[in-house]
């Protein structure tokens, strides 16, 4: 397999999803009613000093007792509280069907977060593998891997 060619427009791609919170989860859920109730629960204020692992367990937590947001979008709210407390994620996350199909094209390895139970591929893996500059946000590199494994 020859290595993938970086494409400016696949990263500004990625950074359009991350402008206006939430809009990853919208886009990501069928149940659209159930996740503005959903949405309208979280109060985003009080997750200032928090990790990302603590936001997403708090995220699946909440999502017990609706039942009907999945693993994706509990992903998309998490890591977009983060970002909106000025945040980064320091693993590329793989939760959906687009990342874990971009990761198995590239032959990355993947590690498990014990503590929220989702597999990861690291930032410098992902960098070297699209001979990219230095990229500090998993999170974008995650939504530029579903964009790019979609034109494979």
């Amino acid at each position: 397999m020859t290595q993938p060619t970086f494409k400016m427009s696949l990263i500004d791609s990625a950074k359009i999803y991350k402008t206006k919170l939430f809009h990853e989860a919208i886009c990501h859920c069928r149940h659209k009613t159930i996740l503005k109730t959903f949405l309208n629960e979280i109060d985003i204020h009080k997750y200032k000093n928090t990790s990302f692992e603590d936001i997403f367990l708090d995220v699946q937590n909440l999502n017990n007792t609706h039942g009907s947001i999945g693993s994706l979008t509990i992903y998309d709210i998490a890591s977009d509280i983060f970002r909106y407390h000025g945040n980064m994620i320091d693993k590329v996350y793989i939760v959906g069907g687009g990342p874990k199909r971009a990761v198995k094209l590239l032959e990355l390895k993947t590690h498990i977060n014990s503590v929220i139970g989702l597999k990861y591929v690291t930032i410098d893996d992902v960098v070297c593998k699209f001979n990219l500059n230095k990229i500090d946000d998993g999170d974008l590199l995650e939504t530029f891997l579903c964009i790019w494994q979609k034109s494979q």
